[in-house]
C-alpha cells in the first residue's frame, strides 16, 4: 500500500515542499512501518504487535508447536527492514522518490518471505555469522 501511495501520492513532484511531503500517507505509513520493526528489532518479536496477535488469537486455534526458531534471526530481519524503512522515512524528508524505493525493498523481502517462505533479513543473518566462523577460523 506505502508503494502504490508513493507512486501516486502527492510528494512523487519535485516541487512539493518539505510539509507537504510530511503529511503524505506514504510517508506516514512508511513511518509506522519504521515504527514497528522497531518494536520488533529493539524489543523482540514476540512484543510486536503482530506477535502479540499471534500469541492470543492464531496459537490457541492451532496445535501446539514441536519446532521453533532460534529468535536471533528473526530479530535481525526485523533490525534490517527498520533501516531500510528508516532510511526512506529520513530520505523521504528530502527526496521525492525515497519512499517509494525504500517501500519497494521491504515489499520485496515481505514477497520473498511470504510466498517463498525465504526470509531475507534471517538469510543475511545466517551469512553474516559464517563469515564470522570462516573469519575466526583462519
Amino acid at each position: 500500500m506505502t508503494f502504490f501511495l508513493g507512486l501516486i501520492g502527492p510528494s512523487t513532484a519535485a516541487e512539493t515542499s518539505i510539509g507537504e511531503r510530511l503529511i503524505d500517507p506514504a510517508f506516514l505509513l512508511l513511518l509506522v512501518l519504521a515504527v514497528l520493526f522497531a518494536i520488533g528489532a529493539l524489543a523482540s518479536p514476540g512484543a510486536h504487535p503482530f506477535g502479540i496477535f499471534y500469541r492470543k488469537v492464531i496459537v490457541p486455534r492451532i496445535a501446539p508447536a514441536t519446532l521453533f526458531e532460534a529468535p536471533k534471526p528473526p530479530r535481525f530481519a526485523q533490525l534490517v527492514g527498520l533501516l531500510v524503512s528508516g532510511v526512506g522515512v529520513v530520505l523521504g524528508v528530502f527526496l521525492p522518490w525515497a519512499v517509494v524505493v525504500a517501500a519497494a525493498f521491504a515489499f520485496v523481502a515481505a514477497f520473498l518471505n511470504s510466498v517463498f517462505g525465504y526470509c531475507l533479513g534471517c538469510e543475511l543473518y545466517l551469512f553474516g555469522q559464517r563469515l564470522g566462523a570462516a573469519k575466526s577460523a583462519t
